[in-house]
């Protein structure tokens, strides 16, 4: 996910609203909230789909392992 503004930054008490707040409102549905000038975890969704379809839509490939790292 890109964290936009947070993107580098090493987070600290100060920012502990923003992180519980974002959190919150991820875990209760909101998946289209983006972190501030980053992206939403439906952006992030959107994002990966196009890559897995076309993964996916290769018949040669037996198996396949996605990974990726946050």
């Amino acid at each position: 996910i890109s964290w936009g503004s947070q993107e580098g930054k090493i987070p600290n008490y100060q920012d502990d609203a923003y992180y519980k707040d974002l959190i919150w409102r991820w875990r209760n549905g909101e998946t289209d909230y983006p972190t501030e000038n980053g992206e939403s975890p439906e952006d992030v969704k959107n994002r990966q789909k196009e890559a897995i379809d076309y993964i996916l839509s290769q018949k040669s490939e037996k198996t396949v392992l996605v990974a990726m790292h946050g």
